[in-house]
């Protein structure tokens, strides 16, 4: 019955009429009438039996707009239904690059680009120096995984010998997923031994298989293999693969996806997060000292907040090889209703109600795992039967068979995910329709990531908050659950604690002042448990920080913890423990860690900083809740640039968000239009170098024949000569050449014979001032005004401005850029004698 409703009120609504009756028969009379109320039906008898489908507009929803109702989600698929400009058929298109096209797909192919935001995000993850950090925040839904398949694609296809692309992710649903999809994509492509093998490495994984990977990573012959800060930083076997790679040259780049959760996640809740960045620098240390090739480094998000940006550029940048690529933009597919309940009873009305009445699939959101556990007993009870639950306590095999349920379109799918944060990030299910929640999740940034769980196929979703707000002292409402999520870090003493016990428990001292510590160790006054580790690593990370600084960390070899008797492998028992179960650290300075007045003093320096955060955080939420600041508002509060990087890079002006969003309640009742989302500055990149001997050569024709050696270098075609075999010859030849030269981007049309076997980019009607940061040709044609515009332009990647004109011969007639051209027979001469054919 609730898919028959769905069904009728996208009728309705896409077809703007009030009700579309269907029949049905008296045999389903006492059932119908058994649910009519809850489902929001009317049932009519004339001439027989009909039932039409409600709009569902609750009371306790407050005022809503006559054209407008929460369940409005119900008419996704069709014309009225569309939200995401990619969606929209007038606008504007982004044609895929030819690269981007070859890009191994199950079903179609690339043949666009979702935004422009992915395409510019594409284009520099592709284009970067090899060692150099990319770091690319595009809402969720804009194809962030593209970019790292595009350059898996190129590391094995375009590159001298074959790499592997590490991709890191937070969750083992989004692991196993990503698993499936990959290994899809290449189905035609690869032979079935590699194709039946996982290609992500997660806990609990057999022996055979982690060799398989650890094979595939060394080689390069395994185009993506993904897995978790844990088993990046924490198995040994993996790490080991991933250095034995490093000193071949076989690692193309680190992919770090959701890389905000590097510090929300990282500096307390998951200290392996941190750990990645440490292990990157000695990665890069170690591909200096082996003389190979290095590895790209990128970062992807939806959202980064102030903090979290500062941190994530402090801990992954390279010297002059870092860039960004922003296209942040409120999404325009949920609708966002906000209902706060005053008692326990009056929520569970109102979800039960929601539920009811709301497409499919939904997700519905809690903070506690017993929560999850009360509203599965709840809406089974109610009749409910595809429902699944995820939380903290899911095994992994678990969630991945909620994945493959929710992708499925049979009788074995799921309708209803009740679920905590551990199912929040990176579920890339398209269809998604309807989140609900029934808590205040801590942080602006978590209920927008939830949020972005539906609607990912770019049409309307509806987002449902239902807080519970309580004025009784003796009920924990939501806010004082968030409280208790939010973060608090460690304690000065429990820090002190943890470092009294990591030195005077360490396994071995040398004489250099250096010492081996066990991230294991357990304080004196605790129980040994699983939580060892990370708070023991938490110490150590902020030791090391640069707040802090007090101590040096660095790996430490197998070899030498056998040799100093610390690891003991015994061949019939197997290894006990892991290499990465210890640390070689060192003193920058006096040892003052024995004085719990250090602490007190010096850890909130380190400590404090994501404390603030969370909590300016959650008293956002609590603003939305009250009904005085637009979700929009906090949005563009939370996720701000500060103004020294934005100085060293403006593209970080379009992290701020612009305008208001016209779909969350204030906007409503202001009556405030969806903002139209533009770029507000054009992308730039650092650009690997091209070869230097040969680009050098081209520079000395620049300087040589052309006066204006920092302008566009104009090569002139006669008009009567175009479109005549010579002249297509030419061009051929021409971009063969300089594409070989190493120009990357071809502006306006390209002739039918060019083809390279390299990554190239090509946009057929740019504007003047489009080409992006890389060496390019702009071929405007008969359009001298967009040449003149396109030569005067503040750009140093134009190279060559191909236009269709005869020189003036009259110096006082002449345009500008005409002082700096020649003719393309000319230009060609100079050019063979620089880039062989």
């Amino acid at each position: 019955m609730i898919l028959i409703r769905q069904a009728l009120r996208r009728h309705e609504i896409q077809n703007n009429i009030e009700a579309e009756l269907i029949p049905f028969n008296v045999n389903d009379l006492e059932m119908i009438n058994q649910v009519k109320d809850d489902l929001g039906f009317t049932v009519i008898e004339q001439d027989g039996y009909f039932i039409s489908a409600n709009a569902w507009r609750p009371e306790w929803l407050g005022e809503i707009p006559s054209n407008l109702s929460p369940d409005i989600a119900s008419v996704a698929g069709c014309t009225k239904g569309e939200r995401a400009m990619w969606r929209d058929e007038m606008r504007s298109r982004y044609p895929a690059d030819p690269f981007f096209a070859e890009i191994p797909t199950s079903g179609v192919p690339y043949d666009e680009y979702r935004t422009v935001g992915q395409r510019n995000a594409v284009r520099a993850a592709v284009s970067m120096p090899e060692d150099g950090t990319l770091i690319a925040v595009l809402p969720t839904g804009s194809g962030k995984t593209q970019i790292a398949e595009a350059v898996a694609m190129q590391c094995q296809k375009y590159s001298v010998s074959k790499r592997s692309v590490v991709l890191v992710v937070p969750t083992v649903a989004l692991a196993f997923d990503l698993d499936s999809r990959f290994r899809d994509n290449y189905s035609q492509i690869l032979p079935p031994h590699v194709l039946d093998r996982p290609w992500s490495w997660t806990g609990g994984m057999d022996d055979d298989d982690k060799s398989w990977l650890a094979q595939g990573l060394k080689t390069g012959n395994l185009p993506m293999l993904i897995t978790s800060p844990e088993s990046l930083t924490n198995n040994s076997e993996l790490t080991g693969a991933l250095k034995d790679a490093v000193n071949a040259g076989n690692l193309g780049a680190l992919v770090i996806d959701e890389a905000h959760l590097f510090t929300q996640w990282g500096m307390f809740f998951r200290p392996p997060y941190r750990e990645v960045s440490r292990l990157r620098r000695t990665l890069l240390d170690l591909a200096d000292e082996a003389e190979a090739r290095k590895f790209k480094t990128i970062c992807m998000t939806a959202t980064l907040g102030t903090f979290e940006l500062e941190d994530l550029y402090k801990e992954f940048k390279q010297d002059d090889k870092t860039s960004f690529v922003v296209d942040n933009f409120i999404r325009p597919e949920p609708d966002i209703w906000i209902a706060p309940a005053k008692t326990n009873d009056q929520r569970t009305r109102w979800v039960l109600e929601s539920v009811d009445r709301l497409p499919r699939p939904l997700f519905l959101y809690t903070t506690q795992v017993k929560d999850v556990e009360k509203w599965k007993r709840l809406l089974t009870g109610r009749g409910y039967q595809r429902i699944e639950v995820v939380h903290g306590k899911t095994s992994n095999s678990q969630r991945k068979e909620v994945l493959e349920k929710l992708k499925s379109r049979g009788v074995q799918g799921v309708d209803i995910v009740i679920a905590t944060s551990a199912f929040g990030l990176g579920i890339d299910c398209d269809e998604v329709r309807s989140v609900v929640h029934a808590c205040i999740p801590e942080t602006v940034d978590r209920y927008y990531q939830e949020v972005g769980r539906a609607g990912r196929d770019g049409y309307v979703s509806t987002a449902l908050m239902l807080p519970l707000i309580s004025s009784r002292g003796d009920i924990k409402d939501d806010i004082s659950k968030a409280s208790s999520n939010s973060t608090s870090g460690l304690k000065p003493e429990t820090a002190f604690k943890r470092w009294t016990a990591l030195w005077e428990q360490r396994p071995h001292s040398f004489h250099d002042g250096s010492f081996v510590v066990d991230i294991e160790t357990t304080p004196d006054h605790l129980t040994s448990s699983q939580h060892d580790t990370p708070w023991n690593q938490v110490v150590l990370q902020g030791l090391a920080s640069k707040q802090l600084g007090i101590i040096d960390r660095e790996y430490i070899k197998r070899s030498k913890l056998r040799e100093i008797g610390v690891i003991v492998d015994d061949e019939n028992q197997g290894e006990k423990r892991q290499t990465s179960d210890f640390e070689l650290v060192k003193f920058k300075s006096d040892n003052k860690l024995m004085n719990l007045s250090w602490w007190e003093e010096n850890w909130p320096k380190y400590n404090d900083g994501l404390v603030e955060e969370s909590s300016g955080s959650l008293n956002l939420m609590k603003k939305i809740i009250q009904f005085k600041t637009p979700l929009c508002s906090a949005l563009r509060d939370t996720y701000l640039a500060p103004d020294d990087l934005i100085d060293e890079y403006p593209e970080l002006r379009n992290l701020e968000i612009q305008g208001r969003c016209g779909r969350c309640p204030l906007c409503r009742a202001g009556e405030y239009p969806p903002n139209n989302h533009s770029l507000l500055h054009s992308a730039k990149w650092v650009v690997a170098e091209p070869s230097m001997e040969v680009w050098s050569n081209f520079e000395l024709i620049r300087e040589e024949i052309f006066q204006h050696a920092d302008k566009p270098m104009v090569v002139r075609i006669p008009p009567a000569d175009v479109g005549s075999n010579e002249i297509e010859t030419k061009l051929e030849e021409l971009y063969n050449r300089l594409a070989k030269l190493g120009v990357l981007w071809f502006g306006g049309d390209i002739p039918r014979g060019f083809q390279s076997n390299r990554v190239w980019f090509h946009d057929l009607e740019p504007e003047y001032y489009d080409a992006p940061s890389v060496p390019s040709l702009f071929n405007v044609g008969r359009d001298l005004t967009k040449a003149r515009l396109a030569y005067d332009w503040p750009s140093e990647s134009v190279l060559v401005l191909l236009a269709e004109f005869e020189r003036s011969r009259h110096m006082e007639s002449m345009q500008n850029f005409e002082h700096n051209s020649i003719d393309i027979q000319e230009f060609l001469l100079r050019l063979r004698g620089v880039v062989r054919g």
